[in-house]
């Protein structure tokens, strides 16, 4: 009887042990799923996984780019551009990467409220554009007609007319012309936006005026800024002053591929007097680098016997300014220097005078002018004519620089 106790007992432990197993196994099977539920992980589950494919990291984009919705019409920028006493409206606003990072800027135009007149218009920038209080980055106010786009470069264009230029001077309200386009790039070492100069000097003086002639030739309008050889020919004719008869060879790129061309523009030779000329090597390249139709721009001038050497591409100029560089001289004279406005009108010049007699050698001239623009700088040229004192050309060379001329 008592052997029959312990097998029984024995029976029973094993079966207890046996039980203890199977909920152990259990128990380690649900860990091991992670889900303290027997169905499966839920679709939403899965996409917050570790193992999830990663978001694409943002990227600095050109030009303007779409703006978020909570900001993206110009009623909800009203209240940033306008305190009394100034009031102001929005009328547009454009986004893009301006700052050089991947966050998203916003340009406000905003039109001034003024009780009738001129229309005047101010231009904002804004970081932070979807915080309760964006901050103000960059204004330009007082914008006679004025208008603001962002560019295919990130940079503001503006534009607005210049009430006393050649243009305008002395006509009516009704008829005037937007003239004066500028340009405004972000400058990280003085945190704001600095006004910049397109290193274009034909056919086109500003970025604004080139994307907007872009557009054009787009539509099938004006195919010769296609073609590096034209856009030269019609600039010699325009602004080198070299004789009809001149030539005018492709010297390298130029190509349908090519981003730069070089084409030199050799004057004729005076029959009985001079020649043969030096060529005036004409430097192009295609606006912002776009080999997929991208217009041609003139973008240097320089000659063997003519060259400036101050002031320097994009300097800005208060007058009057000193004139440096060197050249050939008869009876010491190089030539007249010229400053030239956005209009490419004349607006001061002087002979340039030397010490070499009729050798080449250096020269220094102070140039006073009159610029028509009193509000900021504007675009112009500084140009070195192989002329005379009495205008005449004497075809040996040109040289140019583009510049922002201040009052």
């Amino acid at each position: 009887m008592k052997s029959f106790f312990l097998q029984r007992k024995n029976w029973f432990s094993a079966l207890s042990l046996l039980f203890l197993l199977v909920l152990s196994l259990a128990a380690c099977s649900t860990n091991a799923s992670g889900n303290g539920s027997s169905k499966p992980p839920s679709t939403a589950d899965a996409a917050t996984s570790p193992i999830s494919t990663p978001s694409s990291t943002p990227t600095v984009q050109m030009g303007a780019q779409p703006c978020p919705d909570a900001v993206k019409t110009p009623a909800s920028w009203t209240p940033f551009v306008s305190a009394p006493p100034d009031i102001r409206v929005a009328d547009s606003v454009s986004c893009g990467n301006l700052l050089g990072k991947p966050s998203l800027q916003a340009m406000v135009v905003a039109r001034e409220i003024l009780g009738g007149g001129p229309v005047y218009r101010s231009i904002f920038v804004f970081d932070k554009i979807t915080d309760p209080k964006p901050q103000l980055l960059f204004q330009v106010g007082h914008l006679l007609k004025g208008e603001a786009q962002i560019s295919g470069y990130s940079t503001i264009l503006t534009a607005q007319v210049d009430r006393n230029s050649s243009l305008n001077k002395g006509k009516p309200y009704a008829a005037w012309t937007t003239d004066l386009f500028r340009e405004f790039q972000w400058s990280q070492g003085t945190r704001t936006f600095v006004q910049v100069a397109f290193p274009g000097l034909f056919p086109d003086l500003t970025r604004y005026q080139a994307e907007k002639d872009q557009l054009l030739v787009n539509q099938g309008h004006q195919p010769w800024k296609l073609d590096a050889l034209s856009t030269t020919k019609l600039f010699a004719k325009a602004l080198l002053r070299t004789p009809a008869d001149s030539t005018v060879v492709l010297v390298s790129g130029g190509g349908v591929h090519d981003v730069d061309a070089v084409v030199h523009v050799t004057p004729s030779v005076l029959v009985g007097c001079c020649g043969p000329f030096p060529p005036i090597k004409v430097t192009l390249s295609r606006l912002e680098g776009n080999t997929s139709n991208g217009i041609w721009i003139v973008v240097g001038v320089t000659s063997e016997y003519k060259t400036i050497t101050a002031p320097q591409k994009g300097d800005r100029l208060n007058s009057p300014v000193a004139v440096t560089g060197s050249g050939s001289q008869f009876e010491s004279q190089v030539g007249i220097v010229h400053l030239l406005d956005h209009l490419s009108t004349d607006i001061g010049h002087s002979i340039a005078m030397g010490t070499s007699g009729f050798k080449s050698g250096p020269f220094s001239v102070n140039v006073s002018y009159e610029a028509s623009f009193q509000g900021g700088a504007q675009e112009g040229i500084v140009v070195l004519y192989d002329e005379n004192g009495g205008g005449t050309s004497l075809r040996g060379g040109v040289a140019m620089v583009k510049v922002l001329i201040s009052k």
